[in-house]
């Protein structure tokens, strides 16, 4: 069976148990650090003498608030745009597949005598691909601007 701690956020101040250690703040999600008192004896303090503890406490530490990183991910990983830039991506590919897929059909039906229509189905694969690659661009876009309507607001 693990032993509690006690711990100290860096960002709100505030004291938590926990029995692993690396775990962010629950409040606000900041940084965490052990605080030198045991915490069976903590926990026997009256309301009072926590709060005399926790005032003295702060006054002779001082923390960097860092935001706590989730344990066992790359900076890849938490890269908040990734998905964003990876649908960009794919939408670059299809739309090339179907601009390959629009010449090929030509000239399949080159090759059938029937010029006309493979250049009208070739058209409307290109256009419709295209129509289709720029809509999903617009809503990219929508959401790189909520993005950053949402950092913005939290700084």
């Amino acid at each position: 069976m693990s032993e509690r701690k006690l711990y100290v956020c860096g960002s709100c101040h505030q004291f938590w148990s926990s029995d692993r250690a690396g775990v962010p703040c629950p409040s606000c999600g900041s940084k965490v650090y052990p605080v030198d008192k045991d915490y069976d004896a903590y926990a026997a303090l009256s309301a009072e003498e926590k709060a005399a503890f926790k005032e003295e406490y702060l006054k002779t530490h001082t923390f960097e608030a860092v935001k706590a990183e989730p344990a066992g991910l790359s900076s890849f990983a938490r890269d908040e745009n990734l998905w964003i830039r990876g649908l960009d991506i794919a939408l670059n590919i299809t739309l090339g597949l179907c601009l390959v897929a629009a010449v090929i059909l030509l000239i399949y039906y080159a090759a059938e005598e029937a010029f006309g229509l493979g250049l009208l189905v070739a058209a409307a694969l290109a256009v419709g691909g295209f129509l289709t690659v720029a809509g999903m661009k617009v809503f990219i876009g929508m959401a790189k601007d909520l993005k950053a309507i949402r950092n913005k607001m939290e700084q």
